[in-house]
């Protein structure tokens, strides 16, 4: 009953020749190629998670042509530094992770006038190896403000993945993170949300 989180084709056919449902598989990642694209949209797969205006127009193009409308979501880059080592941050505005939270409501008036995808998700990573609650509630504060500007867009969502990153304590230096305390700020932060939270 697992899904599977995939960055490139090949992730996705082992996915799905490890019995992975097809309804259980978001493919993201930077650098897709047309034919990575129109194999994830032949496969109906659960979502798509794009990562630039360009990769946006690509979608709906080969959509167009293939005659469906896959289900995408938007990762958005939100410009915060997870105070992590270099190799392994992601949201940064000079990270190569995302569409700049700049861009959002460009890239909301586009989205409007493309008929061939429909959007459904909005999600986030920026690093691995997170302590710090403040950095997650950052984060949390500026998807939250991401999600009001779809809103007024009338464009609406029905998954948020806030993108984990979750520290793992390798030695005694480091401080455990503190879940229950996450999931506190996620309640406080979106409550009564008409989506699913998911990281």
């Amino acid at each position: 009953g697992a899904g599977a989180d995939v960055v490139s084709i090949e992730e996705m056919h082992r996915a799905l020749m490890a019995g992975v449902n097809p309804e259980k598989i978001i493919f993201e990642g930077v650098g897709k190629s047309n034919s990575d694209l129109t194999d994830a949209i032949n496969t109906n797969i659960r979502q798509i998670n794009v990562e630039s205006i360009e990769e946006l127009n690509q979608v709906n193009i080969i959509a167009k042509y293939l005659k469906k409308k896959p289900r995408i979501g938007l990762r958005l880059n939100p410009d915060i530094d997870a105070n992590t080592l270099d190799n392994i941050s992601t949201g940064r505005k000079a990270d190569k992770f995302g569409i700049n939270f700049i861009q959002l409501q460009e890239v909301c008036e586009l989205i409007k006038s493309l008929d061939c995808i429909e959007l459904i998700g909005l999600s986030c990573h920026i690093g691995s190896q997170i302590f710090d609650l403040n950095i997650f509630e950052k984060t949390f504060n500026k998807m939250k403000i991401a999600i009001n500007i779809l809103k007024s867009n009338n464009l609406n969502i029905n998954r948020l993945n806030l993108g984990g990153g979750f520290g793992i304590p390798y030695n005694d230096t480091q401080k455990k993170l503190d879940i229950k305390q996450l999931s506190i700020l996620v309640e406080k932060i979106f409550p009564d949300s008409s989506f699913n939270i998911s990281f």
